[in-house]
């Protein structure tokens, strides 16, 4: 039992590693497609990225926020009325 245990934690292991080390925004396709730039261009650059992505978490925590807030308790008023 316990080497069927251990089996199925490495797998389950490994799965994640392999989920983790993707690239699951596309970065390493637009990598070679970049122009050549200079050092500060190329910081500027990833930084714009990465300042896009932080927008996009923090507009995606406000819309699921307002979803819970407003748009469950509106459907469940639909679904049982008051």
């Amino acid at each position: 039992m316990l080497k069927s245990a251990g089996r199925a934690a490495g797998s389950g292991s490994s799965s994640l590693a392999r989920w983790a080390m993707t690239d699951h925004y596309g970065f390493s396709r637009r990598l070679p497609n970049m122009p050549v730039m200079g050092w500060l261009d190329t910081l500027l650059y990833s930084l714009m990225l990465f300042l896009a992505q932080i927008v996009y978490v923090l507009v995606s925590a406000v819309l699921t926020g307002l979803f819970f807030a407003f748009g469950i308790p509106f459907l469940l008023t639909i679904l049982w009325g008051d």
